[in-house]
């Protein structure tokens, strides 16, 4: 019985002493939405549409395939190991995301990711980082702010021969 109880003190005193990060900050208004998917980039008005619809995250929308899209069903699968609780997801995509994403998957085969672009050359490559097509886009529509972590000057474009 002392035992039990010791460890139900342990146990309590453990779980009131986590401490819990703030809250996120940076969410897209609807306002700035409707300004941003003014690109013409077909991977990423779709990256857009289904983080801000769908709350998806980086990962979560770079390990999409073509195999995870059910055009009859208008829903979207997230396999177990690319979510972040590690639980399968099924998303009914709204009219927008899934013209996008017909755009996106058409002439691709079922193990091809469904966020590619076009090279110079005309192929498609898997779309790996976006956060230059990202900053790009919100400079563009005058959306925050861009800071340089490592030196804190603020830029309204991008540079690449800015500080890394």
């Amino acid at each position: 019985m002392i035992r039990s109880l010791r460890q139900f003190h342990v146990f309590r005193l453990w779980a009131f002493s986590i401490e819990e990060n703030p809250p996120r900050k940076g969410f897209i208004e609807d306002e700035h939405y409707s300004t941003l998917p003014n690109c013409n980039e077909l991977w990423l008005r779709s990256m857009l549409a289904l983080a801000y619809n769908f709350g998806l995250r980086r990962e979560e929308l770079l390990e999409l395939r073509v195999r995870q899209f059910n055009v009859a069903q208008r829903t979207l699968s997230l396999d177990p190991v690319t979510t972040k609780n590690d639980d399968a997801r099924h998303i009914v995509l709204t009219r927008e995301s899934l013209e996008l994403l017909k755009a996106c998957v058409h002439g691709n085969q079922c193990d091809d990711y469904i966020l590619t672009r076009k090279t110079r050359e005309g192929s498609s490559v898997r779309v790996n980082d976006f956060s230059v097509a990202w900053f790009k886009l919100c400079v563009k529509a005058g959306v925050g702010e861009m800071r340089c972590p490592k030196c804190s000057i603020v830029s309204t474009e991008y540079r690449s021969d800015a500080p890394t």
